[in-house]
């Protein structure tokens, strides 16, 4: 299962910060950001 999320950038934006929280797995999983300036 691949979920993939876009976020439109707001004019004029020159950092991000981003906080990720996961729950309710039995096992270990793994998250892929990938950014492009």
């Amino acid at each position: 299962y691949i979920e993939r999320k876009f976020i439109k950038v707001p004019k004029g934006a020159t950092w991000v910060e981003a906080t990720m929280r996961t729950s309710g797995f039995d096992t270990a999983r793994r998250f892929f950001i990938n950014v492009v300036q």
